[in-house]
Formats: C-alpha cells, structure tokens, sequence
C-alpha cells in the first residue's frame, strides 16, 4: 500500500505526461504510390551469428 499523498502526486504526473489518455484515431494514408513517396528509412542489416557455410 502507498501513502495516498505519494499516489496523488504520481497520479498527476503521469497525467501530465499523457498517460491514461485514450488512443486518438490514426489518420488515413494518403494516396500517394509507393514510387512517389520519398525514403525515410533504410533497412537495417539482420542481426545475430552468420549462418555456417557448408
């Protein structure tokens, strides 16, 4: 069990940092194709051991 006075601090914390807030609506793509949308990632490399050659 917590002092109410630390739950209440903590309660307003979180609430001014967002939490508890409900998920907006994401918005729609747009309809742009594939070919005119600029990068804006490249792919990372894999991770973990190279496989053994034969």
């Amino acid at each position: 069990m917590t002092a109410p006075s630390y739950a209440a601090r903590r309660s307003a914390l979180a609430q001014e940092n967002g939490l508890g807030r409900t998920v907006k609506a994401t918005p729609e793509p747009s309809n742009v194709s594939e070919a005119e949308a600029p990068v804006t990632r490249l792919p990372e490399k894999k991770r973990g051991r190279r496989p053994k050659l034969a």
